[in-house]
């Protein structure tokens, strides 16, 4: 769709998601869906892990996750002014 923007997910502790997936898979799914920024993941450390394990597996590509970084930099960038 062209947009460049950053994509945050709301809560991931909702009870629509967290309760019927682990926080590694969501973490992994979301960022396969092109969300740059994870909010309120049920346990961190697990969301963390399952991307590290998704980008070593090449399940998600280091390329991908420097996408998101880029659009994060840019973003702080212009809010400094």
């Amino acid at each position: 769709l062209g947009f460049d923007g950053i994509i945050i997910t709301d809560s991931l502790g909702m009870g629509a998601v967290a309760g019927l997936h682990k926080a590694r898979d969501l973490a992994v799914a979301a960022i396969q869906a092109g969300v740059d920024m994870l909010l309120m993941t049920p346990d961190l450390a697990a969301s963390y892990q399952g991307v590290l394990n998704a980008v070593k597996a090449g399940t998600i590509t280091e390329e991908r996750i420097d996408e998101s970084v880029t659009r994060i930099v840019r973003a702080k960038l212009a809010l400094r002014g």
